[in-house]
């Protein structure tokens, strides 16, 4: 079997940020470019034309409630469910699963176990003095109702963890999760994680580093980019990511129920943050206000700049931000050609649209057909126009490979999450279908949204799953 050859790749990205009108509704449309430059031998780099990987559309005015922390009040108990239905905003209620959140953190108790001040329980649970008796019951049977019982009326500090998705409302939890540049912070998991990707010398340093600095009531994750990072600059980001879950624990003592303690920034803002350590070249908008907000952060002097309290971004891009990191300089472009609009030049509207089709043509001439239904999405590939030249057991392996490559864009594109199930060209040959997984493996390691890749069934199906956090693009729109 002829053998492929080794490209070292270099990966750019750009992001362009604007407003797309559809259906008379304005959406903030924030679209991420990837551009790969590829080298058999290293002195003859071959620029690739930009692909279009992540598109996100928020309508303007309806803000994303993902990753919010507020004091919510509990509405509603459904004991077969082991859940509770909390009020976090008048009006919007969300869920709540009891038996994934055993640490809970009360801000108000009703009835004998009142608290006043916002505690965190470390497994299984901890209680005020004279509570004994309870303890020992639940230590006896994990199978009893918790000792903290819900009752309606208490008030809770949690986070949205999870957008409404079609019938199902937000998802809560009290595991409580503030993000740094290279760490993440937790409250309800209180160990010391790493990425699978960081190498096993940089781990164990990294654990031996940040042990004597992290506090019991805690967790930490350490992400990829811990690799390269200086060991100066990840213990300051455990202190300030420490002292700011501390603050916000203080804070939520004084805050009235329904209160957002915290607010995720502008989707745009939070990929700024992911891109600017994973080689960003551009970011492009066309509207004044979304380069204000960048530029106001970036710039040089952003330590020593004063953001007013009526700035709402802006408070939001500073928790989210800490004011103590060296942020290199944003190479920003601001797009002023109004004969010649941004979404014309990038021709985001035909570019929605083939991102909301069935079908998904390859170069090759096959094709995919992409159908989400209620339960899983389902893709298949199909031969299509392509033609075998030679042996139809290679022509199928390079099909399915081609249609692998495709499917990780499209989960990135659609931001299809849940079960996801793929029918390939059917291969007999044991070793191609090894090889397909490990590709699809590797094509989906890119996705920021953790994706696994399950196996292959005996009807040759592959099983895919990728985890829920936002809408799809449909469901956006």
């Amino acid at each position: 079997m002829e053998q492929e050859p080794i490209l070292a790749n270099k990966i750019t990205n750009s992001l362009l940020i604007t407003t797309l009108d559809r259906n008379g509704k304005s959406y903030t449309t924030t679209a991420l470019y990837e551009e790969t430059v590829s080298s058999a031998d290293k002195a003859t780099p071959v620029a690739h034309k930009p692909i279009l990987v992540e598109l996100s559309c928020e309508e303007v005015g309806t803000e994303s409630l993902l990753g919010n922390i507020y004091v919510g009040r509990v509405r509603d108990i459904v004991k077969n469910l082991n859940a509770a239905f909390i009020e976090i905003t008048p009006g919007v209620i969300a869920y709540y699963s009891i038996k994934d959140n055993p640490n809970p953190i009360f801000i108000k108790k009703q009835g004998q176990n009142a608290v006043s001040t916002p505690k965190i329980s470390p497994p299984p649970y901890t209680f005020r003095q004279g509570d004994e008796q309870e303890q020992n019951a639940v230590s006896a049977s994990k199978t009893l109702p918790p000792p903290y019982t819900l009752r309606q009326g208490d008030e809770l500090l949690v986070q949205v963890a999870k957008e409404a998705m079609k019938t199902k409302p937000p998802e809560l939890s009290s595991n409580l999760n503030f993000h740094g540049n290279h760490l993440l912070l937790t409250t309800g998991n209180t160990l010391l994680g790493t990425s699978k990707k960081l190498s096993q010398g940089r781990k164990t340093h990294l654990k031996s580093l940040i042990a004597p600095l992290k506090k019991a009531e805690f967790g930490l994750i350490l992400r990829t980019s811990c690799e390269q990072a200086a060991d100066p600059e990840i213990l300051e980001e455990v202190s300030h990511l420490q002292e700011r879950a501390k603050a916000l624990l203080h804070k939520a003592l004084y805050r009235s129920v329904y209160s957002c303690l915290m607010e995720a920034p502008p989707t745009y803002i939070s990929q700024l943050k992911r891109l600017k350590l994973q080689g960003l070249k551009e970011v492009i908008t066309d509207r004044q206000d979304v380069a204000e907000q960048i530029r106001e952060y970036f710039s040089e002097n952003d330590s020593q700049q004063k953001y007013s309290s009526d700035n709402h971004h802006m408070e939001q891009i500073r928790e989210y931000f800490p004011e103590n990191d060296s942020q290199p300089e944003i190479p920003l472009r601001f797009y002023e050609d109004s004969n010649y609009p941004l979404v014309k030049l990038y021709r985001l509207e035909q570019e929605l649209e083939d991102a909301l089709k069935e079908k998904v043509w390859l170069k090759s001439g096959a094709y995919l057909v992409i159908e989400p239904t209620e339960a899983l999405t389902v893709i298949d590939v199909n031969t299509g126009k392509s033609m075998a030249k030679g042996q139809s057991k290679e022509h199928y392996r390079k099909v399915n490979l081609e249609a692998a490559k495709e499917v990780a864009r499209q989960l990135r594109l659609r931001n299809l999450s849940g079960i996801i199930l793929i029918d390939f060209i059917s291969m007999t040959e044991k070793a191609d279908q090894e090889t397909l997984l490990r590709a699809l493996r590797r094509f989906t390691s890119k996705d920021p949204v953790p994706v696994q890749v399950v196996d292959m069934t005996k009807l040759n199906l592959v099983e895919i799953t990728r985890k829920k956090m936002k809408k799809s693009l449909k469901e956006s729109l």
